[in-house]
């Protein structure tokens, strides 16, 4: 690291900082851009970076969201890491490492735990500040009952002014998806889910006034469900038998489905990723964090 390099915090409320992450992102994540996000005015003050920058150039940057955690019905402080990484040409160097240790020093102050979603190809890079891999569980159902398809679902459009304030308004005001895990300030990260990763799994129904985040391209597999977006408490069962193409297709949930009603099965998650530092209560428990809260 030379005398051009220097340490920035606090990129939201920097013009050119925001043009350098923009710039950032897709290369080192590929395929992935906050743009969307960004130009919606979907960044909100719970997210937050740290960077290294050369020149104008962002080369390295640990990003974090500041998150109020429901387990079991009580709320908990927590930071959640993503988007830590460094532009190829300047790796090796312990940039990401000095980043890592400078949030959890200076950003991390009254939070009962951090947590984060590794990569696959640094599992070994975040033992080092004290994390632990906890184990997640897999939930899934099979609804009871014969299906009706339903051809009152539509589609969002978050490209339509209408959709969009549709589904920015439900994600004020809805029902914790669940009591066991659930975020409760995370319609930033939703929304960022929704505009870049899940815009064609937007469903909407008018009289459930219920909004499915599913994918329905799996073929023969399992209907993935993202989350259930509601004001109100949804009856599960009478929920996904209007929506799913048959009766046989069981449904895999991302996110523990505690308030839908229905009966489901659990198993162990050996593909989580999910490492934490400090006290989780439900370690060692069933439970999943939310698709749609992760960064």
């Amino acid at each position: 690291m030379n005398e051009r390099t220097k340490l920035r915090c606090g990129c939201r409320d920097n013009r050119d900082a925001v043009s350098a992450l923009l710039d950032f992102v897709p290369a080192v994540f590929e395929g992935l851009s906050f743009r969307p996000w960004v130009e919606a005015g979907y960044w909100d003050s719970t997210y937050d970076c740290c960077s290294f920058f050369h020149g104008s150039r962002m080369i390295a940057n640990v990003g974090w969201s500041r998150l109020e955690v429901r387990l079991d019905g009580r709320s908990w402080k927590a930071v959640q890491f993503g988007t830590v990484g460094t532009l190829p040409e300047f790796r090796r160097q312990g940039l990401a490492a000095r980043l890592m240790r400078h949030v959890l020093d200076h950003h991390c102050e009254g939070t009962d735990f951090r947590f984060l979603f590794a990569n696959p190809s640094v599992l070994e890079f975040y033992p080092r500040f004290g994390f632990r891999r906890v184990a997640e569980t897999a939930f899934t159902a099979c609804i009871e009952g014969p299906t009706v398809p339903d051809p009152s679902w539509r589609q969002l459009d978050v490209a339509h002014a209408t959709d969009r304030r549709l589904l920015e308004d439900l994600l004020r005001s809805r029902k914790p998806v669940s009591e066991r895990c659930a975020v409760a300030n995370g319609a930033a990260i939703h929304l960022w889910h929704a505009v870049i990763l899940h815009g064609g799994n937007l469903w909407w129904h008018e009289s459930h006034r219920t909004l499915l985040v599913a994918d329905r391209s799996a073929g023969e597999g399992p209907l993935d469900v993202f989350d259930v977006i509601s004001r109100e408490a949804v009856d599960g069962a009478e929920v996904l038998r209007g929506f799913l193409p048959s009766a046989d297709r069981p449904v895999r949930f991302h996110f523990v489905p505690d308030q839908l009603g229905l009966a489901w099965t659990k198993s162990p998650d050996p593909d989580s990723l999910l490492f934490i530092d400090g006290n989780f209560p439900l370690e060692g428990k069933a439970f999943r964090i939310p698709e749609l809260a992760r960064t």
